[in-house]
């Protein structure tokens, strides 16, 4: 049986932020396609950094100022 080796903590979060491409980002989505445990690791850091987003949004509103 192949042992899968799965994508850093820190190579998802750039592939997520759109920091990555070429064939370091086409690896990614090769191994995304084939690894449930990183597309769902991807899922999550994508809902942590919208709810941050949106938070920090929300802050911004009440009270006025800018990050």
């Amino acid at each position: 049986m192949h042992k899968m080796t799965h994508i850093s903590e820190s190579d998802l979060i750039r592939f997520a932020d759109g920091e990555m491409d070429g064939p370091p980002a086409l690896a990614i989505e090769t191994h995304l396609q084939q690894c449930f445990e990183c597309r769902l690791r991807l899922e999550r850091l994508k809902t942590a950094a919208d709810a941050y987003s949106e938070y920090q949004q929300s802050t911004e509103t009440i009270t006025g100022t800018f990050a």
